[in-house]
């Protein structure tokens, strides 16, 4: 398959060699847009099979000259909201989230730990649709447009969540966040 046009006409037609090339493409980039909303492995694949069985089963509604990946997203956005509002406020573990990438001696990798840490159980702590637009934005580096799409809700309202996400962040992390971090 040369391009998604192509991809999502095999699809339609059942074929199932593409329905695996979109599993195998879109997979990671999905996960990587629906953790952070959650902040749990087993949820995240939970969220990413039921996205997939979604696209699979609503393909026929899809313009195939629109690009996939916007779509495909939406969806696991919406779903991983969905299941985060289910669970509003809840423990965060980085248990099984990705060892962060240090070099150096022990003490540093010990530190970078604990910063990660704290990150995510801020992040746990937020409103899940203020969570999602904070990391569609600071993780996934949508414009405010981009997300304003995939969520479905209006620009002004991207910028009123992220501008509160920010403020409620500073407010739980106190010192322990760099200004630049948050201001993106």
């Amino acid at each position: 398959m040369e391009n998604d046009r192509d991809l999502v006409l095999a699809v339609k037609r059942g074929d199932e060699r593409a329905l695996a090339l979109v599993l195998s493409t879109y997979q990671r980039p999905l996960y990587g847009a629906v953790y952070p909303v959650l902040v749990d492995h087993a949820a995240a694949e939970d969220v990413l099979q039921e996205a997939f069985v979604r696209f699979w089963k609503t393909i026929d509604r899809f313009d195939p000259e629109l690009p996939l990946f916007p779509w495909l997203r939406r969806i696991a956005v919406n779903l991983a909201l969905n299941r985060a509002g289910q669970k509003k406020r809840r423990h965060v573990s980085i248990e099984n989230a990705p060892e962060p990438a240090v070099q150096g001696c022990q003490e540093e990798r010990v530190m970078e730990q604990e910063e990660v840490q704290r990150a995510e159980e801020a992040l746990g702590r937020l409103d899940p649709d203020r969570r999602a637009v904070l990391t569609l934005r600071a993780v996934q580096g949508l414009s405010y447009a981009e997300i304003a799409e995939t969520l479905g809700i209006a620009l002004g309202t991207v910028m009123s969540r992220l501008f509160r996400a920010r403020l409620e962040l500073r407010e739980i992390l106190g010192s322990h966040v760099p200004e630049a971090r948050l201001a993106r």
